[in-house]
């Protein structure tokens, strides 16, 4: 399964798919916020890999920003297909002017939480047979957290909840890019999976 799947999300080596971890900080006691202009639902591109498609959605909701990450059976992300989801809500804390990129701003922003989801019955039995992010007892829709937790041996793990990071967004209308990072200097992403449209 590909790398960025799961998103600013896995995030995680998520310094390819728009984050750059800060530190670990607890989550703020912040009101309402005005996210630079970004508010509603974004989706990305269906992309496709072997047998399985991705698919992602972002939510811009007060002071939260919520990530879903779908996996499909097929090339085509088919809701008839869903194979398995992640989702992550993060907590802003403060917006400022990107220093590397003209027109993109910095979002700071403090994991909340991130659990994994098996949406079919593949899924499940695939998940308890590799003992995925540790667990043996999965169950059809039934969530585990799985924040600080590899999906597998050898694999990176998941950043804890609250882990404090900076994503990097433009703020065009109804689309919205999260840049990349290299060497921690924020860079326009050429992956397609970084541009949103307004669902």
């Amino acid at each position: 399964m590909k790398s960025c799947f799961l998103l600013f999300f896995l995030v995680l080596s998520l310094t390819a798919c728009g984050s750059k971890t800060v530190g670990v900080l607890s989550p703020p006691n912040s009101g309402p916020f005005a996210l630079g202009g970004i508010s509603g639902d974004y989706i990305n591109a269906c992309e496709n890999e072997g047998d399985f498609s991705y698919q992602h959605v972002v939510s811009f909701q007060g002071n939260q920003m919520k990530l879903q990450s779908f996996t499909y059976l097929g090339e085509s992300c088919d809701l008839n297909l869903l194979y398995g989801r992640h989702d992550r809500a993060l907590i802003y804390s403060d917006i400022k002017d990107s220093k590397d990129l003209p027109g993109y701003r910095d979002y700071s922003l403090t994991q909340e939480f991130f659990t994994a989801t098996p949406a079919s019955v593949d899924a499940v039995m695939v998940y308890n047979q590799i003992s995925r992010y540790g667990y043996n007892d999965w169950q059809l829709n039934s969530p585990k957290d799985v924040a600080g937790r590899a999906s597998t041996a050898g694999e990176t793990p998941i950043l804890p909840n609250g882990t404090h990071l900076i994503n990097t967004i433009s703020n065009q209308g109804d689309e919205f890019q999260f840049a990349e990072y290299v060497n921690n200097k924020a860079v326009v992403s050429t992956n397609p999976s970084s541009k949103f449209r307004r669902r």
